[in-house]
């Protein structure tokens, strides 16, 4: 399992702890009645292996041993976490996992070391509080450090006419994960392209935000028991709400999954593809 996938898991715990968590941007009403972005993992003894690869080695020997039906040595052939369609159900399944085994960390005041030594950065160009926080609070219970940039578009060289790629090229000189929310849909891939490290979307633009539509899915598992044949109502700004499209995204991977878009027509959802 990868670093990242442990990261964002502990960080969906963290959010599901806290219930003002849920989705801004839209409301969800639940009833229970009748381009992937993947990277191959390098060998940890590989000779010159990259930035990526190097974390991604170090965090793949990381066992939950209160999800036994994780099986050892399988890993998230994945390491940027970038939209919603990456993930299958069987991902999602063993995400679940994690997510629920990092409850006993968060109920330890000691904490975990299993991401001592690394350090990441979370460069915001919105604001954000829970979102944040919530993947600052877990690096710390997993033993790692924060580098944070709380408002880069004013308080970064972003003011001084910087491009995107430049500020991640020197960020992830200071960093072993970068932790990215940007005002610009497609920002995330353009930053994960360019770096050497891992790199987590959270939030672009009115593009995704899949660590959200993570958090909404397992919660909504966890309280009513599955995923296949609920239904599920989205209200709100549709058009620009990324983390309804996310959202969609995941629950379209279940069977007999009805989704409501309720909107007004100037905020309606422009475009919607199931991919199962």
């Amino acid at each position: 399992m990868t670093a990242t996938s442990m990261l964002f898991s502990c960080s969906m715990h963290v959010g599901v702890s806290n219930p003002m968590m849920a989705s801004k941007s839209s409301a969800c009403c639940l009833s229970n009645r009748p381009s992937s972005h993947s990277k191959s993992i390098s060998s940890c003894g590989q000779f010159g292996v990259s930035g990526k690869s190097k974390l991604l080695c170090r965090a793949s020997a990381l066992q939950v041993e209160s999800a036994p039906s994780f099986s050892v040595g399988q890993k998230f052939q994945f390491d940027d976490v970038i939209e919603a369609q990456q993930f299958d159900r069987e991902t999602l399944n063993a995400i679940f996992e994690v997510a629920r085994s990092m409850e006993n960390i968060r109920n330890n005041s000691s904490g975990s070391q299993m991401l001592k030594g690394y350090l990441m950065a979370t460069l915001f160009y919105e604001p954000s509080t829970r979102t944040r926080l919530s993947f600052e609070s877990a690096m710390r219970r997993l033993g790692g450090d924060v580098l944070t940039t709380e408002n880069a578009r004013e308080f970064s060289s972003a003011a001084k006419g910087e491009t995107l790629e430049d500020t991640i090229r020197t960020v992830e000189g200071y960093s072993d994960i970068i932790v990215l929310r940007h005002f610009e849909s497609g920002a995330a891939r353009r930053a994960a392209t360019t770096a050497s490290i891992p790199v987590i979307n959270a939030g672009d633009g009115p593009g995704q935000h899949p660590t959200q539509a993570l958090l909404d899915i397992y919660t909504i598992e966890r309280e009513i028991g599955k995923l296949d044949g609920i239904k599920v109502g989205l209200v709100g700004d549709l058009a620009n709400g990324r983390t309804v499209r996310s959202l969609a995204y995941l629950l379209a991977k279940y069977h007999d999954v009805k989704i409501y878009f309720v909107s007004p027509n100037v905020v309606k959802m422009k475009y919607f593809f199931f991919i199962g």
